[in-house]
């Protein structure tokens, strides 16, 4: 296919009347999602008898899991990047900035970003907030304040996919899930970061599945173009 068989398909991809994801992908989607909710109950239970949350620590397989699917949910969005930008546009902005904000938090996922800096501030002049436990329950509810920012600036490119939208839809509320029980749940709840972390773990997942899926359906458009 040459440039203007490219510049064709892109120009027409926003016009495609109903997405049909590979049956492939739709096996490797419904059998990770099996496995990211087994790996939830086996992070209990390779958890030492003593502490039962430990793999849902920083240190823990959870926490790992969760960096790893944000990665991959970046590299994706990159690569959906590299496929619209052939004829950029306002939109296509949109997966430059999600590929940068997953990057992003897949290193505060290991690196602890929010937690230092919250830890910082709680031990400034600042202090703490009424109504909140520390600095880092405000950062992480500021990291879904971007989120929700972002969609309504580029809601035009997320709506373009029904299956993107549908997917990062249940990413978002697993993500409410997840602030919710840190900033309302006490810390002296001995199960707290089951529910927390696991829901983290969902909903990061979730979002690798709406960014891979966006990627594959374009790469199917291209197909049919070309062919």
């Amino acid at each position: 296919m040459g440039i203007s068989g490219f510049a064709g398909w892109d120009h027409g991809r926003h016009q495609s009347p109903e997405e049909e994801l590979p049956r492939l992908f739709v096996w490797f989607a419904s059998l990770s999602s099996v496995a990211v909710v087994l790996s939830i109950f086996a992070s209990v239970y390779l958890s030492p008898a003593d502490d039962p949350t430990f793999q849902f620590s920083e240190e823990g397989i959870n926490t790992a899991l969760s960096a790893i699917c944000m990665a991959m949910a970046g590299v994706s969005a990159a690569l959906v990047f590299y496929l619209r930008a052939r004829t950029f546009d306002y939109g296509a902005l949109f997966w430059l900035l999600l590929a940068a904000g997953c990057i992003f938090l897949s290193l505060d996922e290991q690196l602890g970003f929010h937690e230092r800096g919250g830890a910082m501030l709680d031990a400034s002049s600042l202090g703490g907030l009424e109504g909140f436990r520390n600095w880092n329950d405000i950062i992480v509810i500021a990291y879904g304040f971007v989120v929700l920012a972002v969609a309504g600036l580029f809601g035009r490119e997320i709506l373009s996919s029904r299956t993107f939208a549908a997917l990062l839809a249940i990413g978002f509320g697993f993500f409410a899930i997840h602030t919710a029980v840190d900033s309302m749940v006490p810390s002296s709840f001995v199960w707290k970061d089951v529910p927390e972390e696991g829901s983290k773990l969902i909903s990061v997942f979730f979002l690798f599945l709406a960014t891979s899926a966006r990627l594959v359906l374009l790469i199917e458009e291209m197909l049919r173009a070309r062919r």
